[in-house]
């Protein structure tokens, strides 16, 4: 497939069966991911240096993955990264408990906590263009987004509650 035609590979059923997804393909290749409704928790320690779009809607995380490889640990919690999708431009994870991740975030000795959101959204890549997070913080903090010069579009509606669920 192509990054506007993709091939699809379907999981059945959706919902919250436990599962681990294992796929067999050069990474460098993988253009486009959506794995949604697949009560995914972690994500993959394989870089995959030209994906571009991924949709995670509808899962268990709690931290965004370190998609980004030049992070600082003030800023973003964690020192460079491990850069596993450093040329993202495209980012859907709404429905996902992001708030959860606040204690994994939080600064430590002279580290600066900046705010779960703002922490979780400083993981992602600077070439990011749209982010669609909706339901997915619980915290009141601000955003910082000011490295983020790509960013055209940003959707981060409404904190998680229990209305906005994983479709079972």
């Amino acid at each position: 497939g192509t990054l506007g035609n993709p091939t699809v590979y379907k999981i059945t059923p959706p919902g919250y069966s436990r599962r681990k997804i294992e796929f067999f393909y050069d990474p460098a290749k993988v253009l486009r991911l959506e794995m949604t409704s697949a009560n995914i928790s972690k994500w993959t320690n394989v870089s995959l240096p030209n994906l571009q779009w991924l949709n995670l809607s509808f899962n268990d995380f709690a931290v965004i993955p370190e998609f980004r490889s030049d992070g600082t640990a003030a800023k973003q919690g964690f020192d460079g990264g491990a850069g596993l999708a450093p040329k993202l431009d495209r980012l859907y994870i709404t429905a996902n408990d992001l708030g959860r991740g606040n204690d994994s975030l939080l600064g430590e000795g002279d580290r600066e906590n900046t705010g779960n959101s703002s922490q979780q959204c400083n993981r992602l890549p600077l070439t990011l263009k749209y982010l669609i997070a909706n339901g997915c913080f619980s915290d009141n903090s601000n955003i910082d987004l000011e490295d983020y010069e790509n960013l055209l579009y940003l959707d981060a509606g409404s904190s998680y509650t229990r209305e906005l669920h994983r479709p079972q």
